[in-house]
């Protein structure tokens, strides 16, 4: 199982439920485009560790709509990490592969990529987020 480096407050959660599409829409692009550059940057520290044997891994980061129970509306809630541009047994191995990067095996130390490139991302994710949601709450006081 992932480990969540971002949870979602449950009293904010509820809020986004009760918001019209139109106006969830501004979130989600701020969404989409945070977790793509998010991606980008779990890829420029792949590289930066000389993780990059024959690019398999780092051609599959990518971004998909969270599985579980954080989807509140298609797009307010995304994964960002290793095999969701693949299938199958592809998929698996990349996974797997990801996880043992970041966190070594009894043969090979750890290269992390993912929590440092969330690091480095983590300020400005949530300062998007926060002008994105006073954008959508300045938007409902004028309804």
């Amino acid at each position: 199982m992932a480990k969540r480096f971002l949870e979602i407050n449950p009293k904010f959660q509820a809020w986004l439920r009760t918001l019209p599409d139109d106006l969830t829409d501004e979130l989600k692009d701020t969404i989409a485009h945070q977790a793509d550059l998010l991606a980008t940057q779990m890829k420029r520290e792949l590289n930066a560790r000389g993780a990059v044997r024959t690019g398999q891994l780092i051609a599959s980061i990518g971004v998909a709509p969270a599985a579980d129970g954080t989807y509140i509306k298609d797009g307010l809630a995304v994964e960002v990490g290793a095999g969701f541009k693949n299938r199958g047994k592809k998929r698996r191995r990349n996974r797997m592969l990801a996880k043992f990067m970041e966190h070594g095996t009894r043969h090979h130390s750890a290269r992390p990529f993912v929590r440092p490139a969330f690091e480095i991302r983590k300020a400005k994710i949530l300062a998007a987020l926060k002008e994105a949601t006073d954008r959508v709450i300045q938007q409902t006081r004028g309804r």
